[in-house]
């Protein structure tokens, strides 16, 4: 059973949060569901932007993990 996206989030962003980094969501039409992206901010202006991976990229020891990969630009 996979954890609600909205749950998902609040437990990424707590830890960074107490690292004095800035994290949120963006609300959605529903917190159960949805894709998440994670936009990376650095100090020197630049962005990366990582999306949920393609099925191909799952581990079938871990089927409820969740995977990123990065996108180009």
């Amino acid at each position: 059973m996979r954890l609600k996206s909205a749950i998902w989030v609040a437990g990424l962003c707590s830890p960074l949060r107490h690292r004095g980094c800035l994290c949120g969501g963006a609300p959605a039409r529903s917190g159960e569901a949805g894709a998440i992206f994670i936009k990376l901010n650095r100090l020197d202006g630049t962005a990366e932007l990582f999306a949920p991976a393609p099925q191909t990229a799952f581990d079938d020891a871990h089927p409820a993990h969740r995977a990123f990969s990065a996108r180009s630009r």
